[in-house]
């Protein structure tokens, strides 16, 4: 089945009055080009945006056995090797040890059987909108998000506490055309939803951002205008094409 993947957009901006180095919201593109992640840390957490980078950067380099124990052990001893423990004050170390946490969403194109695979823990979603056809996982309503999301955590015992852990993959059908799909942490799929709710179709607002330079001044609007809340945001923006018998125009 001939399938074509293009990335659109791949860029984070962080809440207003911050510096991009203080956004906790990472994302990664696998060097094949078909493995995709964002990921969400936890602003109340010590060093966030680190694990969040390490979860999104292993997801992408090893997605088979995304968040099963054996990948998060691994991903957890890179984010210990990553700090400098003797330089740290006592009130890091006895934050470290309530825990980091994030959230992650990732994204795995299979072009040989025409499908994609979903992975996402917490608040971090993926959509995807194929002509009037539109799906989210794992939430499909803003109102269904929860205010304290599970997260994954350096702390064994908290994933432990999750209701199903770890998440199944879900694996999509490509259907036949263009496929637009969207990782998206927590503040932008909140407004996504909001949005398609409403009966809008936001996904046109995503595919006309083409850097990160875009993404942050239609953000800085999107606030301003109170649909979007003031947090840390990052996203992928995907064109997939399955060509088979159709027309592929945008």
């Amino acid at each position: 089945m001939p399938v074509s993947v293009a990335c659109l957009l791949a860029a984070s901006t962080p809440k207003a009055g911050h510096q991009a180095a203080e956004c906790e919201d990472r994302l990664a593109i696998g060097p094949d080009g078909l493995a995709f992640a964002v990921a969400d840390g936890a602003s109340e957490a010590s060093f966030a945006r680190l694990w969040a980078g390490i979860l999104v950067q292993r997801f992408v380099e090893q997605p088979a056995h995304a968040l099963e124990e054996a990948w998060v052990t691994a991903a957890r001893q890179a984010f210990v090797q990553s700090l400098d423990w003797g330089r740290l004050p006592w009130h890091a170390l006895e934050k470290l040890r309530r825990g980091s946490h994030a959230a992650l969403a990732g994204v795995v194109i299979h072009p040989e059987d025409g499908s994609f695979e979903v992975r996402a823990w917490g608040d971090a979603c993926v959509a995807w909108v194929n002509g009037e056809t539109v799906s989210c996982a794992p939430f499909s309503r803003a109102a269904d998000m929860p205010d304290r999301p599970y997260l994954i955590s350096t702390v064994p015992a908290q994933n432990d506490e999750a209701t199903v852990w770890p998440p199944a993959p879900l694996r999509v059908k490509l259907l036949p055309g263009i496929t637009l799909v969207f990782l998206m942490t927590d503040a932008l799929a909140r407004w996504f939803l909001a949005q398609w709710t409403a009966g809008l179709q936001p996904w046109y607002d995503l595919v006309a951002l083409d850097d990160e330079a875009a993404l942050a001044a239609w953000a800085d609007t999107a606030r301003a205008q109170g649909i979007l809340e003031n947090d840390d945001v990052a996203v992928i923006s995907l064109h997939i094409v399955n060509s088979d018998e159709v027309d592929v125009s945008l």
